[in-house]
């Protein structure tokens, strides 16, 4: 088995099944839509101003939207696991607060003019523009229950 190395709070090995997708999607082994699959069943951890719940809406929260700086759309970031927010946590310190969070919730403010950054800046990460994310969303999305 393979030792653990470590650069900073930034394992190099995958931590998670979401992970493990991600590297293969690297190498051509995934689709997205198979990542996507999974990524919805999961749980991911968002950057936000303050502690939450889990269960409570809380109008005063704010979630953290990254501004490229090459003019790109707003991309929300997520992390698979809490050890890879550690440089998201230093560059937005007005988002201190790593909160868990269903991925499917997350996901709901995605697509339109806003796309998807899974686990910025470290070993596993990816981008999905907002289109990619409105045409997973179509194809793999919850479907409407036909009638009866």
């Amino acid at each position: 088995m393979a030792e653990s190395t470590e650069t900073g709070d930034i394992t190099i090995n995958p931590k998670n099944e979401l992970e493990y997708l991600i590297e293969g999607g690297r190498r051509d082994m995934v689709s997205i839509g198979t990542l996507y699959q999974v990524l919805v069943r999961s749980q991911v951890y968002v950057l936000c101003n303050k502690a939450w719940d889990g269960k409570t809406p809380d109008p005063t929260m704010k979630t953290l939207l990254m501004k490229p700086e090459d003019g790109s759309a707003e991309l929300l970031p997520v992390f698979t696991h809490p050890s890879r927010a550690g440089q998201a946590l230093e560059k937005y310190p007005d988002y201190p607060i790593l909160n868990k969070s269903p991925a499917m919730l997350a996901l709901s403010h995605v697509g339109g003019t806003v796309g998807l950054a899974i686990n910025p800046g470290s070993s596993f990460d990816i981008q999905i523009t907002p289109q990619g994310m409105d045409q997973l969303k179509q194809v793999f999305g919850p479907k409407p229950n036909p009638p009866a």
